[in-house]
């Protein structure tokens, strides 16, 4: 169970970098940032969706795994 915790904490990280970026993608949306000025934030941010999606499908498959398993 250790390990779900440590999983969900995790994605609880990675959402948050995201939280926290938010500001900056709505002021490229908007024009207020140029593509250079946003471009590490866009990669980082890409990688974050990454990882989440890694995470929730790791998560997933441990749900299944251990409905088949009787637990």
């Amino acid at each position: 169970m250790d390990d779900i915790q440590k999983v969900q904490g995790e994605i609880n990280a990675y959402r948050q970098i995201l939280t926290n970026t938010d500001y900056l993608a709505i002021k490229y949306a908007e024009g207020e940032l140029s593509e250079s000025e946003y471009h590490d934030t866009k990669v980082k941010r890409r990688e974050c969706r990454d990882r989440i999606h890694e995470l929730e499908d790791y998560l997933k498959w441990y749900d299944y795994a251990n409905k088949k398993k009787g637990n």
